[in-house]
């Protein structure tokens, strides 16, 4: 793994299944937990700010794509802006940032 590459885990792209053998029930019980921590992640990625620099206190998914991908370059930071910012840069470069609009009425 490259400096510049944080490992994310137990993310899987939308409809892959798991592919550990268990019973129905354990991987639903499984998916229901990963699910949840994915909410959480991503209720904690719209609070995140960052703390520092020309955007100090934006939002980082409303961070402009070109300084994420400057980051990605430069390498992220230590700790867990840096993880944050390495899972806003995926969202980013593959076009997901619809995720963090609000719907409009």
């Amino acid at each position: 793994m490259t400096e510049n590459t944080v490992q994310v885990d137990n993310v899987r792209p939308i409809g892959q299944k798991h592919t550990e053998s268990a019973t129905s029930s354990e991987q639903g019980q499984r998916s229901r937990a990963d699910l949840t921590d994915n909410q959480k992640l991503m209720v904690e990625l719209t609070k995140y700010r960052m703390p520092y620099g020309k955007y100090k206190d934006m939002r980082l998914v409303d961070l402009p794509e070109p300084y994420v991908v400057w980051f990605s370059q430069q390498g992220f930071p230590e700790g867990e802006l840096g993880t944050m910012l390495a899972i806003v840069h995926e969202i980013k470069v593959n076009g997901l940032d619809h995720l963090f609009k609000s719907p409009k009425k």
